[in-house]
This record gives C-alpha cells, sequence and structure tokens, in this order.
C-alpha cells in the first residue's frame, strides 16, 4: 500500500532535475558538470537580489562580499575547494559565489513537519525563500535541484538544494535520519556570528554541518546531541526525523544553545516554521495556527501530508519547494510549488 502510495505522489507531480556529485572525485571538480547549465540563471539571482533588498542590507553586504569574501573559502575545507571550482566552472566570481552560498544562511524562511504514521517517520518541509524580494522566487524554482551524492559508487546522502550551494537545508541518510533547516529570528544573529568567524573560525556554518553529519557514519542520536550542542554562526531551527517511531525532534538553536527542545516521544508531531514554539505566531505571518489545525484533524499519512503542504498559507507565495521524506524506506521527494492567487506573502516591514 506504502509502495502504490508513493507512485501515485511521483506521478501526480513534476520532478526536481537529478544530478549526483562524485565525492571520490577532487572538490574542485565535484560540480563541473552542473554549473555551466546554471551560470547564467545564478548571475540573474543575484543580481535581482543586489535590486530588489532594501539598501540597508544590500549595500554593506555587496562592499564586505568585494572586500572580504574571497577569503572565506581558505577556511572551509573541502567545501571551500569546492566553491572555487564552482566559480571556475561558472565563470562568476568567487566572492559572489560565497555570497550566494552565504545568504542562505541568514535569509531563508520554511515550514517542516515530523509525524509518527504506522510505525514509519514522515518528516517533510517547504522552503520558502524571497523576503523582501519576491523576484528571485520564479529564478529560484529554476535552478532547484536533487542531488545524490555517491562514494565509491554508492549513494551516501541525498540533498534537495540549488545549484551552487554547498551547504545542505534539506537532506536525508538513507536507512538512517533526516534534516531539516528553517531560519530562526534573534538579536544574536546571523551576521553577528559571521563576524565571529572571521576572528576564530570557531562556529559551525549551519548549512554546512548538517551536510558533515550526513556525510558521516553516525546514528540518530549522535546527529541530535551534536546540532544541539555546538557553536553556530547563526540561530536556527534544526528538525531531525529518525527511522523508529518516536525518532523526531526540533531544535531550537540560538548561536550557543539548544533552547526548550521537542522530541517526537513526548508530541504528538511536530510542526516549526520561523518563530519559537513557546510564543505566539507573528501576526504578519501565521503559517503555524492552520498547519497545527491540519495535523490535529487529520490522519497522519503521506498523503494527507502532502496535502497540508499545498494548503495556504503553508504554501505562500515565496515558497519553493516541498519535500516528503521517509529515511526507512530510503525515499525522498520534491517538486516545484507553485501558489496560485490570493496567494499569502511575508512582510517584515
Amino acid at each position: 500500500m506504502l509502495i502504490l502510495l508513493l507512485f501515485y505522489i511521483v506521478s501526480a507531480n513534476s520532478i526536481i532535475p537529478e544530478y549526483t556529485i562524485n565525492l571520490d572525485m577532487q572538490p574542485e571538480e565535484r560540480w563541473k558538470h552542473i554549473m555551466p547549465l546554471y551560470s547564467d540563471k545564478i548571475i540573474d539571482i543575484i543580481n535581482t537580489a543586489y535590486d530588489e533588498l532594501p539598501w540597508i542590507f544590500s549595500r554593506p553586504i555587496k562592499y564586505l562580499a568585494k572586500t572580504y569574501f574571497e577569503e572565506i573559502p581558505k577556511d572551509l575545507g573541502e567545501y571551500g575547494k569546492e566553491m572555487i571550482g564552482i566559480s571556475n566552472s561558472s565563470n562568476i566570481n568567487l566572492y559572489e559565489i560565497v555570497l550566494y552560498n552565504i545568504f542562505y544562511e541568514v535569509f531563508s524562511l520554511c515550514t517542516s513537519v515530523v509525524v509518527s504514521s504506522e510505525n514509519n517517520i514522515i518528516h517533510a518541509r517547504n522552503l520558502d525563500f524571497g523576503v523582501f524580494m519576491e523576484g528571485i522566487v520564479p529564478l529560484l524554482k529554476k535552478i532547484t535541484i536533487n542531488l545524490s551524492f555517491i562514494k565509491n559508487n554508492k549513494v551516501i546522502y541525498k540533498a534537495h538544494t540549488f545549484a551552487g550551494f554547498v551547504g545542505i537545508f534539506t537532506g536525508m541518510k538513507p536507512y538512517k535520519y533526516s534534516i531539516t533547516i528553517n531560519q530562526r529570528f534573534a538579536l544574536s544573529g546571523g551576521f553577528l556570528g559571521i563576524i565571529k568567524w572571521f576572528f576564530i573560525k570557531s562556529p559551525q556554518w549551519n548549512s554546512l554541518l548538517v551536510r558533515t553529519l550526513l556525510e558521516g557514519n553516525y546514528d540518530y542520536n549522535y546527529v541530535v546531541n551534536n546540532l544541539s550542542t555546538v557553536e553556530l554562526v547563526a540561530p536556527i531551527y534544526y528538525i531531525v526525523g529518525g527511522i523508529t517511531e518516536k525518532e523526531g525532534a526540533l531544535i531550537t538553536r540560538d548561536r550557543y544553545y539548544n533552547l526548550k527542545p521537542v522530541y517526537l516521544n513526548k508530541s504528538k508531531y511536530i510542526f516549526q516554521t520561523n518563530h519559537d514554539h513557546w510564543i505566539e505566531p507573528f501576526y504578519f505571518d501565521d503559517r503555524t495556527t492552520n498547519g497545527k489545525l491540519f495535523l490535529d484533524n487529520n490522519k497522519h499519512t503521506i498523503e494527507n501530508i502532502k496535502k497540508m503542504l499545498e494548503t495556504k498559507p503553508t504554501l505562500n507565495r515565496i515558497t519553493i519547494y516541498s519535500t516528503i521524506m521517509i529515511p526507512k524506506y530510503d525515499y525522498m521527494y520534491g517538486y516545484i510549488q507553485n501558489c496560485t492567487e490570493p496567494c499569502h506573502s511575508i512582510h517584515f516591514l
């Protein structure tokens, strides 16, 4: 029954383009077959972001990128070398490739859900991006890709991401766990963490940490503990799903600590957008009330979770893609979302 349902979902939606990243290759060479296909679109995204961001953000960001960002890859090991290779194979300035990668650390919005269903863990998410700059939303849809990372001819982990983005916001380790990232807004934010990183290099980049954990041979408990304790560049929500009935966690992080964690063994589900779960939803962006109401009143089947992802305002004007993962079965499916008008938009000003 489950297999038939998965087949139905795959058949009903267009599939994100699929590629492989061969981890046995030199880091500078790993993206060489992908980047020429997307370089023009990435340039359009960078230029559109510059044009649409309020000048209070765009001017200092552009200055910092040109002045300092080309030094960042030198301290990021293989991931930094991948950025250098991405720059070389796309003919985009290295500082802009670094900016393109950092941008998602501090500006993305999302919805993530973990539920237990018939002894399976279903982990789903909508990735939203484009606050202040909705013009990049259709452009991001054109560079969304499905990656399988292989080593010794074996798939080690999978991700739904953007072409040329080295970190991972939506990833799965087959038969072990899945991880998604949601942006968290806090006074001690990402820009402070980035400044600290320049001086001492100790904070972890949020999305690179996810990739490191997916790449390693770890179990669910190790991943949850690591995401809960390491120092981070930016505040973030980590949402983790496992393979047994109660393996699910919401990790609400500032740059140093895990704040009021939620675990599936003590909660009937996990639902997280971009505000702390112990406060009321933001008046200008309440995806939480309707999302939780849906989960409270419907069975937690894969079909219903898919329906929830496509229900407004969980689905909104800046939703790029949806992903559904079941690590136990090595199942990861994503598709581009399109919100028909009238459609909710998220505004902070």
